[in-house]
């Protein structure tokens, strides 16, 4: 009987070895229903590729030169029926122990653009961030070839959630 037993355990921490060895990752993969492709962006709109001008609700200026705005509108931006504007970013989870290792958020374009630059919002939907100080801001709009950083979208989810 002890011997079944010592074979029972020897079993279940070989398989649980097996298994911490194995690739497993996890995706997180956000789509636009009915993405259009984006032409050209100006500081009060977004041209589309069919020369329809698209303006961002409550958003004066858009963050045109921000590099983590333009890679949420490589894969085309989505309008909704209440006017809201979507599109994708790529998050980078840079702990090696995250199993995430695709994240596409759908993130709202005029709650993006608020975050990335303030002052580019209408005063009612003006952004309110603990600092205005540039080094911060500069860090928000930093879009490397891994995607945007995951805790930078974490603090724009609780900003944004905070309006």
């Amino acid at each position: 009987m002890l011997k079944k037993v010592i074979r029972i355990i020897f079993i279940v921490i070989g398989i649980g070895f097996v298994l911490s060895l194995l690739p497993i990752t996890r995706q997180h993969i956000d789509e636009l229903d009915n993405p259009k492709t984006v032409s050209q962006i100006y500081p009060h709109g977004i041209l589309l590729q069919d020369r329809t001008f698209v303006e961002l609700p409550n958003i004066t200026e858009i963050p045109v030169k921000s590099s983590v705005f333009q890679a949420a509108l490589k894969q085309g931006i989505e309008m909704n029926q209440d006017g809201n504007v979507y599109g994708i970013l790529k998050l980078w989870h840079s702990c090696g122990n995250d199993p995430i290792r695709l994240d596409l958020r759908k993130v709202n374009l005029s709650d993006l653009a608020a975050f990335l630059h303030p002052n580019g919002a209408t005063e009612k939907y003006y952004v309110e961030l603990d600092t205005q100080d540039d080094n911060v801001l500069e860090h928000f709009n930093y879009y490397s070839s891994h995607g945007w950083h995951y805790g930078t979208y974490l603090l724009f989810k609780r900003i944004i959630a905070k309006k």
